[in-house]
């Protein structure tokens, strides 16, 4: 199995087809490379996927007093490196949205355009800081309770199968509740010093039925990113690519065309 070893973690990644531009997944914080499950085979006819644990998660060994968000671009550059990938798009999931946000501000070069679920990518709007504080986000830190408003209210019961995989795929990574609860401290966030001059395509899709983060909030997170565009998907709560992967492919795809297309 391919790693490739970082400052203070060890990263584990896999790189999917043969052909076609590469497109980087980056998951979420109830998650690892599995969660991507509904989306490699939707875009391996168009494109190579890049999948890779964040230090912390799943098989990318590290401490977590060494889940430190400056190295967050870092990592998902060393991992392109690693699997030869000059340039890519990034598809993110809640706080691989911070991942795909420092990327593309670091090395806009190499990013050709980054698609944030369910993420503002570190810009910690007043709203979004208040939504955690006061809302469900609250137990950001506790994973059993985090796990139980992750989706849509009525999505345990309408899909129990997927439900029940979501849980066990987050079994799969250590415990790390006191790196999320630093994720709301205001000094890791992004400043719009960050973002002045940014340039890099950039999508945010948020969940109609979100408990975490209300559509409305994250639509006004996303409108201090320079550019980026809101989409709203509806039926979908905090995890849109698990939940509604159908639509949420689609949006993706969309975007990916006028951005990255796959005959680049």
């Amino acid at each position: 199995m391919p790693y490739v070893d970082t400052e203070k973690a060890r990263l584990y990644y896999e790189l999917h087809g043969d052909q076609g531009p590469v497109v980087t997944f980056a998951h979420g914080g109830g998650g690892n490379t599995l969660e991507w499950f509904q989306q490699v085979p939707a875009f391996l006819p168009r494109y190579r996927v890049l999948l890779f644990d964040q230090r912390g998660w799943g098989r990318s060994a590290c401490a977590v007093d060494d889940m430190q968000f400056p190295y967050f671009p870092t990592d998902a550059l060393a991992v392109m490196d690693a699997a030869g990938v000059a340039r890519t798009a990034i598809v993110s999931q809640a706080i691989g949205g911070w991942t795909a946000l420092a990327t593309a501000i670091a090395a806009p070069d190499r990013v050709a355009g980054i698609v944030m679920s369910a993420s503002g990518g570190g810009v910690l709007s007043e709203g979004i800081l208040r939504a955690f504080r006061d809302g469900p986000g609250q137990v950001v830190g506790e994973r059993s309770k985090i796990q139980q408003v992750m989706t849509a209210p009525d999505f345990p019961e309408r899909e129990p199968a997927l439900y029940y995989l979501m849980r066990e795929i987050g079994k799969l990574n250590q415990d790390v509740g006191a790196f999320m609860a630093r994720s709301l401290d205001p000094k890791n966030g992004v400043t719009p010093e960050r973002l002045a001059g940014y340039r890099v395509p950039t999508l945010v899709i948020g969940g109609s039925e979100s408990r975490i983060i209300p559509p409305d909030v994250l639509r006004d997170a996303a409108g201090h990113i320079p550019g980026a565009s809101f989409q709203e998907l509806p039926g979908a709560g905090h995890a849109p690519p698990f939940e509604k992967p159908t639509a949420f492919n689609a949006m993706v795809m969309a975007f990916l065309a006028a951005h990255f297309p796959p005959d680049d």
